[in-house]
């Protein structure tokens, strides 16, 4: 879905640009330079900085499910197909 969300962004931007109706010297993004050093440094502190959060989304996960493992059990007579025989 993120793919597809983004795919059409950017069919609709160039399709916008391609019918004049945006024009790209106005916005701030097209009238940057691209930097290449800025882009590698950027893309090294995003990789650490969800580097440095898996750890504490396994433990809030793990937390969530079994604090919220007791709300939900299955009866043995219902047919939900994830029931395992007890």
């Amino acid at each position: 879905m993120l793919a597809m969300s983004a795919a059409v962004a950017i069919a609709g931007t160039f399709g916008l640009i391609a019918a004049g109706v945006l024009d790209p010297d106005l916005t701030r993004y097209f009238r940057t330079a691209w930097s290449p050093a800025g882009s590698v440094i950027g893309g090294l502190m995003f990789g650490w900085t969800c580097l440095e959060k898996i750890p504490v989304t396994y433990l809030v996960h793990a937390a969530l499910r079994s604090n919220l493992s007791g709300l939900f059990r299955c009866e043995p007579s219902a047919v939900c197909g994830d029931c395992r025989s007890r």
